[in-house]
């Protein structure tokens, strides 16, 4: 399953939802979603439900991601999931109540518009209360006509629905901005 020369290694998804459902587990360019029901261990496949949030999507390219674990959280409470294509969308899946054999997605979160796609980097996280994905763009680029003089990281505030952008603190040993910086719309690769 796992190789050197498997390069969608992150794509692998072993997803606990709660004690009653399970786990969900998906392969990498696989389009079979598996639950491992708890306690008996058994081994069934779920269908998953886009709900109209996506439809071109190929559910082989399909990650998987979990809300992290809040330590004062009922354990018995499902956990948040969210998923992701090389797409510019987050969306976040439940258990479907009338059949436990369905996943359904609720919701859709739109990536901020600099560009930022989640199959450049694999940089992302999601907390208690925001989501977080890297971006190699300062805040406040602008594509086609900025030079990239630093990287970033965006939150989105569940609770707003809205996106923050932090610039990130590039330590001036290790980054020279005079060397280290590219326009967006240069095709070539950055100076190394």
């Amino acid at each position: 399953m796992f190789s050197e020369t498997n390069t969608r290694y992150f794509a692998y998804s072993l997803i606990y939802f709660n004690d009653d459902f399970g786990a969900i587990f998906k392969s990498a360019n696989s389009s079979l979603i598996y639950r491992l029901s708890v306690p008996s261990m058994a081994l069934n496949l779920v269908q998953l439900n886009p709900n109209g949030f996506f439809s071109s999507e190929n559910i082989a390219f399909l990650t998987f991601i979990q809300r992290r674990d809040d330590p004062w959280a009922d354990p018995t409470l499902t956990k948040d999931v969210y998923g992701y294509f090389d797409s510019k969308q987050v969306y976040r899946f439940i258990i479907n109540p009338a059949n436990e054999t369905e996943i359904i997605t609720v919701e859709a979160i739109d990536l901020p518009k600099l560009g930022l796609m989640i199959q450049f980097n694999r940089m992302i996280d999601v907390g208690l209360y925001h989501l977080a994905v890297y971006s190699g763009a300062q805040c406040g680029a602008v594509a086609d006509s900025s030079t990239i003089t630093g990287s970033s990281a965006w939150f989105y505030t569940f609770s707003t629905k809205k996106w923050t952008c932090v610039d990130l603190a590039n330590d001036p040993v290790l980054f020279d901005q005079s060397f280290f910086a590219w326009s967006i719309n240069t095709p070539s690769t950055p100076p190394v």
